[in-house]
């Protein structure tokens, strides 16, 4: 994930990996035990809203060699020590990363908003997450990422089928899929709906995005039929408005399908100036069987002159609804908007750059915000006390001039 930042005075754009350091105080650092009574600090429960986030803990030890030893406690001696950090490999997850300092008090932790390894089959130890998609016995897959994602080599009409906990979605196309064509994380399905309108779906580490790239300017409205098998005990209804929603199974609203991010090839560059791309949206309708989405791009935008083609639609994402299968549950996201042309936060999370700061061409001002949010923290550090917090950006491109203001948002 990138952030991209714009100068008010240049409008040059940058973009940066985000990195958090958080300090907290711990009772491991090593306490007391209950002989001897507790004077570990209390701690305020919080989150923060970046990408990947350390934490550290402290904590006296004066008497530790009265404790019984913990992981904890042994780390923070052992880095005390030798001098250096030592990881806590005890507490190692999907999403986060221990250390002791070599202050022997305080423990970094590092959370992403994603998981960065997935456990292994048997249990122990872990992978490191890695979207590349491979071919294997007839079944295209991501080489190691959390859940289970399963693409079609060709040759049917299931496009995928994607596994979060004990839930399954599958996902077909109206005709027989052509064999795609692989690159990193990304499956090309040519003219899998039309010459011209190929189908790519692109692995990420929780599950899936579904676009539609429409290589040529139509000559009148179209339309895509995406059938959606969501996982047991969710289903689409309509809302008061018409539009598609994902209801649970206590009949609750989970999520309203709405319309989705039309980009021309100037705005899908990511290297692009955003200035010279041009964004639109599909409306999204559910069909009379009740599991097939139709999105229609915007016949206007389709046909202005100044749309620069290949124009890619989001069709689907996990997203929608993985959050509520038990998989990934509390998980990081983030998104951006603006006030001009991406003014819902629906269009910005399935994109792989965060936009933050201000732009100015052809006579119009853009302020753009991004947002970050981060699983919540371990339950072994609630009630800790945050001593500390720093956040490292990585800039790609733009002016390192120019300051950005960060804010904490609660509800």
């Amino acid at each position: 994930m990138m952030i991209t930042s714009f100068c008010h005075t240049c409008s040059k754009g940058w973009s940066e990996h985000i990195t958090n350091s958080v300090w907290l105080i711990h009772p491991d650092a090593p306490s007391r035990c209950h002989d001897h009574g507790s004077d570990t600090a209390p701690l305020a429960h919080g989150r923060a809203r970046d990408r990947p986030r350390p934490h550290t803990i402290s904590h006296p030890h004066s008497v530790a060699a009265q404790c019984p030893p913990t992981p904890i406690g042994e780390a923070l001696a052992q880095a005390k020590k030798d001098n250096r950090r030592v990881e806590i490999e005890s507490l190692r997850s999907e999403s986060a990363t221990y250390y002791a300092s070599p202050d022997g008090k305080t423990v970094r932790m590092e959370l992403h908003t994603q998981p960065i390894r997935v456990k292994n089959a048997d249990g122990k130890g872990f992978t490191p997450i890695d979207i590349t998609l491979i071919e294997a016995d007839g079944t295209i897959k991501p080489k190691a990422t959390r859940g289970n994602l399963v693409l079609s080599a060709g040759r049917d009409k299931t496009l995928l089928k994607s596994q979060a906990a004990d839930a399954t979605a599958k996902i077909s196309t109206p005709s027989v899929l052509p064999e795609p064509t692989l690159k990193g994380n990304a499956a090309t399905y040519p003219d899998a709906y039309g010459k011209g309108r190929d189908l790519v779906v692109t692995a990420n580490p929780t599950g899936f995005r579904q676009q539609i790239t429409i290589t040529e300017r139509p000559t009148s409205p179209v339309s895509f039929r995406v059938p959606v098998d969501l996982p047991e005990g969710l289903s689409f209804k309509k809302n008061a408005a018409g539009r598609p929603t994902i209801m649970g199974k206590n009949g609750k609203t989970l999520t309203e399908v709405r319309p989705t991010l039309v980009q021309d090839a100037k705005a899908a560059d990511a290297g692009a100036p955003l200035e010279a791309g041009k964004v639109g949206k599909a409306a999204v309708t559910l069909a009379e069987d009740g599991k097939t989405l139709v999105f229609t791009p915007d016949a206007a935008f389709l046909a202005d002159p100044a749309t620069t083609y290949p124009v890619t639609m989001t069709a689907a994402v996990s997203d929608w609804y993985e959050g509520h299968t038990g998989d990934w549950d509390d998980g990081g996201m983030d998104t951006f908007i603006n006030d001009v042309d991406y003014q819902d936060s629906w269009d910005g999370f399935t994109l792989d750059r965060i936009l933050v700061g201000k732009s100015y061409a052809d006579n119009i001002a853009k302020r753009w915000r991004g947002y970050l949010q981060f699983p919540d923290i371990p339950a072994e550090f609630a009630g800790s006390k945050v001593e500390n917090a720093d956040l490292h950006l990585w800039n790609y491109l733009g002016s390192p001039r120019v300051g950005w203001r960060l804010r904490n948002l609660e509800g």
